[in-house]
């Protein structure tokens, strides 16, 4: 009789563990009997079932749409001379007031590469004679797009942007342009170095924002006249003579 009364009193210490249990997690009335305990605790249970997951937000960025390039018709092609050369003059700002929204795909790679906005950029058809040169490799002696180099660039770029033949080599290209000074650059001026400790050894053209464009030892690219090799071994810039 007393083992019996044991197991009793051990189930009823079970059953108040449920009920306790039971009235802390469901907040309900302490009151419970113990067979609505037990019949509660019988019940099945839903877990992740029950569970409804809410998706974050995301930020949505709308991109301007460019529209189709008419590249075609906006100006020379590189390598051909230009027909109409009383609308070109070298050294003069022929940026143009360009809306953001509307540039073409070259305007927005240049834009980027120079690091202006739409209306600090060159004209377009100095821009399409440099993107038919840009990435040309380097060749000493080179005027094809197989190699160029930096003097054969430039006459190249002057040829097919404004008519003009310029000298074959950099030291010639120095003497026959008019000296000026850094603060005067603009676009289509060209710029000399002396990378071999001699005088005049290399030669580039102006884009604006102390950029210009050169074939150098990893082809056709874009630098910076403050780019610590650059401004070391800059000599000055010079502006076209007109004949």
């Amino acid at each position: 009789m007393r083992h019996f009364s044991s197991v009793v009193f051990v189930f009823f210490l079970s059953s108040c563990g449920l009920i306790r249990q039971t009235t802390v997690r469901e907040g309900k009335n302490p009151s419970l009997t113990l067979a609505q305990a037990i019949d509660y605790n019988r019940q099945p249970r839903k877990f992740i079932d029950d569970i409804t997951v809410t998706p974050e937000k995301t930020r949505v960025t709308f991109v301007a749409q460019v529209e189709p390039s008419t590249l075609a018709t906006s100006g020379p092609s590189a390598g051909s001379n230009n027909s109409d050369n009383s609308s070109i003059t070298v050294g003069a700002n022929s940026a143009s007031s360009l809306d953001p929204s509307r540039l073409t795909g070259i305007q927005l790679k240049y834009a980027n590469l120079i690091g202006v906005d739409a209306s600090s950029l060159p004209s377009l058809s100095l821009l399409l004679a440099l993107e038919d040169w840009y990435g040309t490799p380097y060749l000493w002696g080179g005027t094809t797009k197989r190699g160029v180099d930096c003097s054969g660039f430039t006459r190249a770029m002057y040829a097919a942007v404004y008519g003009i033949t310029l000298p074959r080599v950099s030291r010639d290209q120095h003497r026959s342009t008019r000296r000026i000074q850094m603060t005067d650059l603009q676009e289509g001026d060209l710029v000399f170095f002396n990378t071999r400790g001699s005088g005049v050894s290399h030669v580039g053209i102006y884009l604006g924002n102390n950029k210009f464009a050169h074939s150098a030892s990893k082809g056709v690219m874009i630098n910076d006249l403050y780019d610590k090799y650059y401004v070391k071994r800059y000599l000055g810039a010079g502006r076209w003579l007109p004949e």
